[in-house]
């Protein structure tokens, strides 16, 4: 049916990478001249020729119900070319107790990158969401290694099932689960708006390294969106900035076990962020501008809120940051985290040099 396969990833536990990785050997086995090409290297202007002989897949992890924001973007930039053959593909977050699995939910994910490519003109023959190992590890400890390897093995055969039905050239649409999960999508819509608008820059401002931190630079060189710098001339510390998509490379493949999400900072966050500034600023400021009062309506006190919100957000990590440079300190944020208790996942097979080859030859 087709005689080249290009799919484009991003993975931040390698996840998205291994169910990538698996659609290639599929397409392999069956004849095709396959790439495997991370988004953060992509050059689709150059590597998705206008041939209806060529498949071209975007695969992605589920942040917050919906695709992250570096993969919207890529999708929307994608070349106009009318009537290539494209797939979309989510891993989502799946966690098994005792014989039982409990799958995960893309919500979304794969339907708004398939409508994405169907704008710029893309013939999208399906969608599919894979469970995955859950791997929000800034939230919930990683699984056993028996449970991971139970979900891969599971996963394995039914990205196969998938990969065989498009390659066949046959659509994957209107299955029971890619209904469940569109109505559900729906339903979560508002959620995962809300996680777009502010979700992720807050988890953005939450995360810090631990004193076991050597400055290797190995998070700042391998962040898929360059969300990490190091800052210090001695001592140099990584600092995230809102590019973040929290996708747990940086933890998940820390040698050090350095990076920690601060779950007392967050706490701290969430109380200054919903402070609620707008209502008293406005009062005590009507007492000197009587015209002020023009601001004092709900869509003038929102607007207001929500600048305060993300300035709060920008400047108070600054403070964070030079804070937990003070050894006491930083010692106080790392013993009152649930992530230096956790245990860390990364996809058993996967390395860092699959999921950024360029910068780790």
């Amino acid at each position: 049916m087709y005689k080249q396969a290009t799919v484009y990833f991003t993975s931040g536990t390698g996840n998205s990478f291994r169910a990538a990785a698996w659609f290639a050997e599929e397409a392999k086995a069956r004849g095709l001249s396959t790439r495997v090409i991370p988004l953060d290297a992509a050059r689709p202007a150059e590597e998705i020729g206008r041939d209806q002989n060529e498949l071209v897949g975007i695969v992605t992890p589920t942040h917050g119900f919906i695709a992250p924001w570096n993969v919207l973007k890529f999708a929307f930039a994608l070349p106009r070319r009318p009537g290539v053959p494209a797939f979309a593909l989510a891993t989502q977050g799946c966690m098994k107790v005792g014989p039982v699995f409990i799958p995960g939910l893309s919500a979304s994910a794969t339907f708004i990158v398939a409508l994405l490519m169907f704008l710029r003109g893309f013939s999208v023959r399906g969608v599919f969401s894979l469970d995955m190992p859950v791997n929000w590890i800034a939230l919930h400890s990683g699984l056993k290694p028996s449970n991971v390897e139970a979900i891969i093995a599971r996963a394995r055969p039914r990205l196969a099932a998938f990969a065989a039905r498009v390659l066949a050239g046959n659509p994957y649409w209107w299955t029971a689960g890619n209904v469940i999960t569109f109505l559900l999508g729906l339903l979560l819509l508002p959620i995962s708006l809300l996680y777009m608008a502010m979700g992720r820059f807050f988890l953005a401002k939450i995360f810090f390294a631990n004193p076991k931190c050597n400055g290797c630079e190995i998070c700042a060189r391998n962040c898929p969106v360059g969300a990490i710098i190091m800052r210090g001339k001695k001592n140099p510390r990584p600092f995230w900035t809102y590019k973040c998509e929290s996708c747990m490379r940086c933890m998940g493949f820390c040698p050090e076990k350095a990076v920690e999400a601060g779950h007392s900072w967050a706490a701290l966050l969430i109380y200054l962020t919903m402070l609620p500034f707008a209502f008293y600023f406005l009062k005590w400021l009507g007492g000197y501008i009587p015209g002020v009062r023009s601001l004092d309506n709900p869509l003038g006190q929102n607007l207001l809120q929500l600048i305060y919100t993300y300035l709060s957000l920008f400047l108070s990590y600054y403070l964070f940051f030079a804070l937990i440079r003070v050894p006491l300190i930083n010692k106080l944020f790392t013993y009152t985290t649930l992530t230096h208790l956790y245990r860390r996942y990364h996809e058993p097979g996967t390395r860092l040099k699959d999921l950024n080859p360029e910068k780790n030859k």
